[in-house]
């Protein structure tokens, strides 16, 4: 992301991401995200968002116990 961005620039979602990066939490997964003017509900975006992180989390998972 850009030096030059402001934090008025920015979505909820991204400053909550840097946020929680600055404090050295690792993101698995792409942020969620819905636009609002389409045709999916939001529900229904969450719901497919949902699914893909917890795959996402459980491989993750699983290759850091094989790892030790």
């Amino acid at each position: 992301m850009s030096e030059n961005r402001s934090f008025r620039q920015l979505r909820g979602a991204d400053i909550l991401d840097q946020s929680l990066q600055a404090l050295r939490a690792r993101r698995i997964g792409e942020i969620g995200r819905h636009d609002a003017g389409g045709r999916t509900l939001a529900t229904e975006e969450a719901a497919r968002w949902a699914d893909t992180i917890i795959t996402e989390l459980m491989v993750t998972s699983v290759k850091e116990v094989a790892a030790k």
